[in-house]
């Protein structure tokens, strides 16, 4: 949580600095990576999992971006028993 909170903070940093708002973290002129890198470690892996239509799992293109398809996303990390923890879902 705790690199999410300083991500958006950095992330507002920058564009504040440069009285230019940050497009998407997809699109070109973003200030997302700047920001990710500037922010507190991550604790642990935070895993992705991407869902088509018929609720099977999906793996992202060889360039790392999400495959045609995808209706569902989730966002999930491991607690110290080994069980998944659902920490973001979209839709």
């Amino acid at each position: 949580m705790l690199h999410e909170v300083t991500e958006a903070y950095q992330g507002s940093l920058i564009s504040q600095k440069s009285g230019v708002s940050s497009p998407a973290s997809n699109v070109a002129g973003s200030v997302y990576p700047k920001a990710h890198g500037r922010a507190t470690n991550q604790s642990g892996a935070v895993n992705e999992t991407l869902y088509g239509a018929d609720g099977k799992a999906l793996t992202m293109t060889p360039s790392g971006g999400y495959p045609a398809g995808v209706v569902k996303v989730e966002w999930s990390v491991t607690d110290k028993k080994g069980n998944k923890i659902v920490i973001q879902k979209l839709p």
